[in-house]
């Protein structure tokens, strides 16, 4: 595989694409990562046939995720398998909690003050300024609000199963936000 990837960037270079080997190689293995997650993701829903149940939790989990932060594990391996099972194994949680519209609003009025306190979840890979805390952090809140409203919305047309999906997206956060407290003595 690696043979095929210096291919790839050698003809890139033959092409006046000047790309730095090293951001390269990272985008190559961040893709190669997401694509076998996409893969083994979705083949196990499939195989449990809760494939559009699950990315009622999963697409907006990543979208939260991308202005928030998350947990990161040490491990590359130990992530993949950690985010493989989040991905499958959260959705059939979801449908294990109750859904009312005080725990809807309660969840929600949580996980934004969480936000609100913590900002961002910072990586040490990834440092953020301020000012782009303060942005994501602002993104992550109106996203919030409107998963509430979505959430809200569904509940009373009727529907459960999506609606556990994404207040369950909200319950993870709460608890990620929770340990990241915990870990970084905020």
């Amino acid at each position: 595989m690696n043979k095929i990837y210096k291919e790839i960037y050698l003809y890139l270079k033959r092409n006046h694409i000047n790309l730095e080997e090293d951001i390269y190689y990272y985008g190559v293995e961040i893709l190669t990562t997401y694509l076998l997650w996409f893969l083994f993701t979705f083949f196990i829903l499939l195989y449990f046939d809760f494939v559009i149940e699950a990315l009622f939790y999963i697409i907006p989990f990543i979208i939260l995720r991308s202005y928030v932060g998350g947990l990161h594990l040490n491990s590359k391996i130990g992530c993949f398998i950690v985010t493989i099972l989040t991905s499958c194994i959260l959705p059939f949680v979801a449908q294990l909690f109750p859904v009312t519209v005080s725990l809807i609003i309660i969840i929600h009025i949580v996980c934004t003050m969480l936000i609100s306190k913590v900002k961002v979840m910072d990586h040490e890979h990834k440092v953020l300024s301020n000012v782009e805390k303060q942005y994501l952090s602002k993104k992550g809140i109106y996203f919030v609000l409107f998963l509430f409203t979505l959430t809200i919305l569904l509940f009373g047309l009727g529907d459960s199963i999506f609606v556990k999906e994404i207040q369950f997206v909200s319950i993870t956060y709460i608890f990620e936000f929770i340990i990241y407290i915990f870990k970084s003595g905020n």
